[in-house]
């Protein structure tokens, strides 16, 4: 069996692009694969391996003939080349990123983000990737609390970051792209994406990971066998 290497920036909880980069390893181990981290830093050959970059990579900085692409997002659109060769085996989280076989794994923490009977008090507001859709903030979320990922990020943890969507009635994204819209349905939150002022419904559908998981051991495996 080939081992993995998966490409990727330190772990920090405030992206769930990073998160997901982290659990596929751990997905992949726990399948009784070799799977390791490396420093999207670090440039060097990596040769015998499929090499995992995510979108945001540029080119094949550790000149694997065998890689894949796992597109977290629309390519180019954070960053990264917006066509790949050929002979890169190119898999997506969603269809709305790249017509590619599905791959997705679990990023949410549901111990964290669930809803229960404490009192909503507040709205609150997410401006995340807005710029990259070019949208300015407008005055119907001047004063409500904010929450970013910025270093240090607010509210500084996970745990935190349930708690205040626990309280929230309505969360105000300006980002259309991002898992805090999945944690804000799990607290009970509604969720209106600006400057649209367009209310987003798609809580309730339940993914099963796993399935997608293994189909992407079984194919990558062919295909670097190939």
């Amino acid at each position: 069996m080939f081992p993995y290497t998966i490409m990727a920036p330190p772990l920090v909880h405030t992206s769930a692009g990073i998160r997901a980069l982290y659990i596929l390893r751990d997905e992949l181990v726990a399948r009784g694969c070799e799977a390791t981290m490396v420093d999207y830093r670090v440039h060097k050959a990596v040769h015998g391996h499929i090499v995992v970059y995510p979108e945001v990579t540029h080119g094949n900085p550790l000149e694997s003939d065998r890689v894949v692409r796992w597109t977290l997002n629309k390519p180019g659109h954070l960053g990264g080349d917006k066509e790949y060769p050929a002979s890169e085996y190119v898999w997506t989280w969603s269809k709305d990123f790249y017509d590619a076989p599905l791959l997705t794994v679990d990023t949410v923490e549901h111990d964290i983000f669930y809803r229960d009977t404490t009192p909503k008090t507040q709205d609150c507001a997410y401006f995340g990737k807005g710029a990259h859709r070019g949208v300015a903030r407008i005055p119907l979320t001047r004063h409500m609390p904010e929450i970013n990922r910025n270093i240090p990020p607010w509210p500084p943890t996970r745990k935190d970051l349930g708690d205040l969507l626990r309280t929230t009635v309505t969360l105000y994204t300006y980002d259309d792209c991002t898992q805090i819209i999945d944690e804000a349905f799990l607290c009970g939150c509604k969720v209106v994406l600006l400057p649209e002022n367009r209310q987003i419904i798609r809580y309730g559908t339940v993914i099963d990971h796993a399935p997608r998981i293994d189909a992407f051991v079984e194919a990558t495996q062919a295909w670097a066998s190939s």
